[in-house]
């Protein structure tokens, strides 16, 4: 088997998260749909390295796979990305060693929440901001968000039943942006 690690960017609104779900329409299963075409009908499992909820988008997002045999990455890209629903992309692969995983391998994320602040709202950023017309207190907001920099338990926040043991995370930075308001 040849490992393979892939860069995948996407649009959430029509998926109900990365991971397989059944029922719902998953990142996770349209990539593998898409590598069992390239398989010739034999099932490929994709691993990430880690999950999205229903509507988040992915800027970055490193999955794994592995194939029987070993191809061309940019051919293998190519293929990937071009027969993949267009609310993917692939933005990179490269073959791996047969031990890497992508949820274990060090990583690190970021996250972004935009806000729309404009009256009235604007329907073209309906999918990817928050809608809020109300004035802001950018002052007290800025000082409020360099508070999460740092280690902190963040427990409170983790889904119950969970299985991940340590909810102990370092954010290395938050920041507030604020961008003009006819800027999409």
């Amino acid at each position: 088997m040849t490992r393979y690690k892939a860069t995948i960017s996407y649009d959430g609104y029509a998926f109900a998260g990365f991971q397989r779900q059944p029922h719902a329409r998953s990142v996770q299963e349209e990539i593998e749909k898409t590598l069992t075409k390239l398989n010739k009908g034999q099932a490929v499992t994709v691993h990430g390295a880690g999950r999205t909820d229903s509507g988040v988008h992915a800027l970055g997002q490193v999955i794994h796979f592995d194939l029987p045999y070993q191809m061309d990455e940019e051919k293998l890209r190519f293929a990937l990305d071009t027969q993949s629903p267009e609310d993917i992309d692939v933005i990179s692969i490269e073959l791996v060693a047969d031990d890497f995983h992508c949820r274990y391998a060090k990583h690190s994320k970021t996250y972004e929440f935009v806000v729309d602040r404009g009256r009235p709202k604007n329907p073209m950023r309906r999918h990817y901001a928050t809608h809020f017309p109300y004035p802001l207190d950018v002052e007290r907001m800025q000082i409020a968000i360099k508070k999460l920099e740092g280690t902190h338990d963040f427990t409170g926040f983790t889904a119950s039943g969970t299985s991940v043991e340590d909810k102990v995370r370092t954010i290395t930075e938050a920041s507030l942006r604020l961008m003009r308001q006819d800027n999409f």
